[in-house]
């Protein structure tokens, strides 16, 4: 079942790798999120994402490349969008490459005020270069 969601996976099973003929795989820097990320793929123990472990398994999905995990995620985080945590979605959505989020979170600034406003948030310290470009790139279009 790895294997069919994540090219690590089936590259660490099926490939020229070590791993391929061990009984047992040490994975390294990984937490009890990975459990969490897991549970989204068996299709037996099928369980939601929550708005608050998002982050973590979005890190995990994203290190072994699991796009089903990514793409419930994604889905999530476009459903939860609020003017309240709207600039750190944007900086997901660059950071993890996740464009339907991107899409969803700069369709909420739909003036140049809305966006010159972020200025005086305490959050838009926190934005990537990227999303600070994106703002940018909006705003020209506006």
């Amino acid at each position: 079942v790895l294997a069919v969601h994540s090219p690590v996976f089936k590259a660490m099973f099926y490939g020229d790798f070590v791993e391929k003929n061990k009984e047992e795989i040490e994975l390294k820097d990984v937490d009890r999120e990975f459990v969490s990320v897991l549970n989204l793929i068996y299709p037996s123990y099928k369980k939601e994402v929550l708005d608050g472990n998002a982050e973590c398994l979005l890190k995990i999905s994203d290190e072994f490349q699991i796009k089903t995990v990514l793409d419930q995620i994604e889905k999530l985080l476009i459903s939860t969008i609020s003017p309240f945590n709207v600039l750190a979605r944007l900086n997901l959505s660059h950071q993890y490459r996740l464009v339907y989020l991107q899409e969803h979170c700069l369709s909420t600034f739909n003036s140049i005020t809305s966006i010159t406003d972020l200025e005086e948030s305490a959050d838009y310290d926190n934005l990537s270069k990227d999303s600070k470009a994106t703002l940018l790139d909006k705003v020209m279009k506006l």
